[in-house]
């Protein structure tokens, strides 16, 4: 039976000698009917850069740490049952009950696949992260060692069969990859064997079945955990890595109950670490201490549906260990079987954060501290819930304080991680606003959230029910888009005025959110109103287009900007002309480009344009980051006449144009459709300090289009500048672009483009050009918050 929700509960309970515990406040949930798929498998690649994650629905995402995004996305079509997964360069391995597939994930192709007989199903799966064999135990008691690189068997290892059905239960490489041990169930010896001769090194005959065995980094000694008696398998001990006699006791492993086993583990500086089936995850010291363990409360009452929460099963027939490392002492671990994955740092003892991943193209990072990054869907499902009370609030509501780009790269190479302080989940929620719709024109909202009007004008109070002095100002949306902004005016109850639309259709929809001092927003409340009221004109597209080729310090000047504007607007304008009334072109090029001329010409389309208008900004230039301070840091787009882009800030204020100058205007331009381009360059004498500059640069652009709920799409935002080539004749970025608008990104063939479809293209397309051309991808930033919208209609 599906539970309608499922909660992670991470209690990661310290136990030091004096069995004193710590408990981790962090604690994630999500609502399991918003899942596409369950999670089923993770493997890291040996260098740790990337990720493969599996779900339950075939479909397999590859994750790169660096730039900190998904870049693959495909499904493997399979008849079996998963029940294991490498990752080793650009190959996956799947491991499933009837066949091993090898798979070129870059080309997203199937290279070979290896069918075995129900005799020899796979009972056991053992690897080196960083390197090439892979042994597979089976049914049978065959031992079968394949080299990953050479796609072939190395060796087959026949073990005592007797009577055993389990085949073999234990499986583990020395981390040379020279020799392996081995336990076959009828035997119950563990034996270690040579590769690829499979000669006998030395036999470990006790009494007790072994489960589990770790080779330490050297391969002097094995942590083995075996089963004592009939009792539960949690009893463990050090053997010799030579001889395979034993050493000493360690005592017992840590599980939720007798039937969870270890999945493997792995040796760290001293630390042995074991993930077990979904239920804990345990680190032993060299003298044996449980110094650290994960316990989930089976037991917990879920408040927000009323039913008991329940762990995922996904993971109960896996053969991977479920733990991997990702670099700088950091480790990638599934404690739960669920979606959210644990990130444990060996070096403190502590795991820093999450990641969340579903098979479609939600994910979401998470520290310890509050930070989060990820798509704007997964940061809404995910949330934080109190210990204090039945209180929750989502991951989306830490946005604009704690919106980190990369954030996964970042967790990986923070090498101070136990200095983070954790994220005060209860005071933060019991700190935030909490709002309601007091009237719409001066009447209760109708308990459904949805009213009809007639009349265009309409007016909302809202009230602040709870901490109303925490507030830092309220904010109404429409349609996505934010209307208006009243700042804590130190009252109860706040009024807004807005214009109903049917540039939409004739359903509007609103929200209104307040902005906590402390960072954390209120939940959304929602209504909507049906315009039932005269209709609107046919809609206009206000274009401008701005590019500048020449600065007047001639060291900044680019190639192609001048020619990407031009490209965008004759391509863009015609293609469009068939939707909309009109296209008013404004073009601003070179010279001509500086602060007050643009700032005129978004004035202008400010005084004119309606509610159901489109604006489209493109801007091909220069763009920068300044302040040094996190509190004076603003983004900027850079006129023909700034003569330095850093250590002049002053000049920037005065002759630059800033992400808060911009948000103004998206809020005033009453056109309900914004997109906003930017091909903003950083150019070689302006690479100083920029892999700081670049991340900042992305996150004021993502919290630019939040609060404005307008789309975003944007060259870079990563540690690279925007990259021109002359055989393209335009900037990767722009050469991208205008294919979409061409044509190509109108992926259903509907003839009809829509600003998602285009983003989307764009975002995907850029990589694979810049890789061709360059030979290494640049990646673009594409930030939508509105709701979607055509710009172009295809004639047949």
């Amino acid at each position: 039976m599906r539970t309608k929700s499922v909660l992670l509960p991470l209690l990661f309970i310290f136990f030091a000698r004096s069995q004193a515990q710590q408990v981790d406040l962090v604690r994630l949930g999500y609502d399991e009917r918003t899942l596409q798929s369950e999670q089923v498998g993770m493997a890291v690649s040996g260098d740790g850069r990337y990720i493969a994650f599996v779900y339950k629905d075939r479909i397999v995402r590859i994750f790169d740490n660096e730039t900190g995004r998904f870049i693959k996305r495909f499904k493997i079509e399979f008849t079996g049952e998963f029940l294991g997964l490498k990752l080793l360069g650009d190959k996956l391995i799947l491991v499933l009950d009837n066949e091993m597939r090898f798979v070129s994930w870059k080309n997203e192709s199937t290279i070979k696949s290896v069918s075995y007989p129900i005799e020899q199903r796979p009972t056991r799966l053992s690897f080196l992260p960083k390197r090439s064999p892979l042994a597979l135990g089976t049914a049978n008691g065959t031992i079968n060692v394949w080299d990953i690189d050479k796609l072939e068997l190395i060796t087959s290892i026949t073990t005592d069969k007797g009577s055993g059905n389990l085949g073999i239960l234990q499986l583990s490489f020395k981390m040379d990859g020279k020799s392996l041990i081995g336990c076959n169930s009828f035997s119950g010896k563990l034996i270690s064997y040579e590769i690829p001769s499979g000669r006998v090194l030395a036999e470990y005959n006790g009494k007790d079945l072994p489960w589990l065995s770790i080779y330490d980094d050297v391969g002097r000694e094995i942590l083995v955990m075996y089963q004592q008696g009939l009792q539960a398998f949690n009893s463990l001990k050090i053997i010799d890595g030579q001889t395979l006699r034993s050493m000493r006791e360690f005592g017992k492993l840590e599980t939720t109950n007798k039937s969870d086993f270890p999945t493997g583990g792995v040796y760290y500086k001293e630390k042995w670490m074991i993930p077990t089936l979904s239920h804990s995850f345990n680190v032993y010291n060299n003298s044996g201490n449980l110094i650290f363990t994960t316990k989930p409360d089976d037991k917990y009452i879920l408040p927000f549906f009323g039913g008991r929460t329940k762990i995922y099963k996904s993971y109960q027939k896996s053969l991977s260990p479920l733990i991997y490392e990702l670099g700088n002492g950091k480790f990638l671990i599934n404690a739960s079987g669920n979606n959210i994955n644990q990130i444990y740092d060996a070096n403190s003892n502590k795991v820093i954060g999450y990641i969340y991943t579903d098979s479609n193209d939600d994910f979401a990072v998470v520290s310890r501290d509050g930070r989060v990054d990820g798509t704007q869907s997964s940061l809404s499902k995910v949330y934080w819930t109190a210990r204090k009370s039945e209180k929750k609030t989502s991951l989306d509501s830490r946005y604009e304080k704690g919106f980190t780009p990369r954030l996964l790269a970042d967790l990986i190479g923070n090498v101070s991680s136990s200095q983070v302080a954790d994220f005060n989940v209860d005071d933060a929620i019991d700190k935030a606003p909490v709002l309601s719709i007091k009237a719409i024109n001066n009447s209760p909202l109708n308990p459904t959230g949805s009213i009809s009007l007639t009349q265009k004008a309409i007016s909302i109070d809202v009230d602040v029910t709870q901490n109303p002095n925490e507030i830092s100002e309220v904010r109404l949306f429409q349609n996505g888009k934010l209307q208006k902004v009243k700042p804590n005016e130190g009252k109860t109850t706040y009024h807004f005025d807005a214009q109903l639309t049917v540039s939409f259709g004739e359903e509007n929809y609103f929200f209104v959110s307040a902005q906590s001092k402390g960072g954390t927003e209120s939940e959304k409340v929602k209504f909507s109103v049906t315009y039932k009221g005269a209709s609107e004109d046919k809609p206009r597209m206000f274009l401008l287009t701005i590019g500048v080729n020449q600065y007047r310090n001639p060291k900044y000047s680019l190639n192609y900007a001048q020619a990407d504007a031009d490209a965008v607007q004759n391509n863009l304008k015609p293609a469009a002309e068939g939707l909309f009334k009109e296209v008013i072109v404004t073009e601003i090029r070179n010279d001509q480009a500086t602060k007050d001329n643009i700032i005129q010409a978004l004035t202008t389309i400010q005084q004119n344009a309606l509610e159901q208008d489109v604006l489209v900004v493109y801007y091909a230039g220069h763009g920068v980051m300044n302040g040094a301070a996190a509190e004076d840091r603003d983004f900027y787009i850079v006129p023909y006449d700034v003569t330095q882009l850093y250590g002049k800030d002053e000049m920037l204020k005065e002759k630059a144009i800033s992400a808060s100058e911009l948000k103004k205007f998206a809020q005033t331009i009453n056109a309900q459709k914004q997109v906003f381009i930017l091909d903003a360059c950083q150019s070689a004498g302006a690479l100083e300090a920029l892999a700081q500059r670049g991340a900042a640069e992305e996150k004021a652009i993502a919290q630019l289009a939040r609060s404005t709920g307008s789309f975003w799409i944007t060259a870079t935002g990563t540690d690279q500048f925007a990259t021109e080539f002359e055989k393209l004749g335009h900037g990767v970025f722009t050469y991208a672009l205008l294919e979409g608008i061409s044509g190509k990104a109108d992926t259903n063939g509907d003839k009809k483009l829509t600003i998602k479809e285009l983003s989307t293209y764009v975002e995907n397309r850029v990589p694979e050009v810049s890789e061709q051309y360059k030979g290494s991808p640049q990646f673009p930033s594409a930030y939508s918050f509105g709701n979607d919208f055509p710009i172009v209609i295809y004639k047949p």
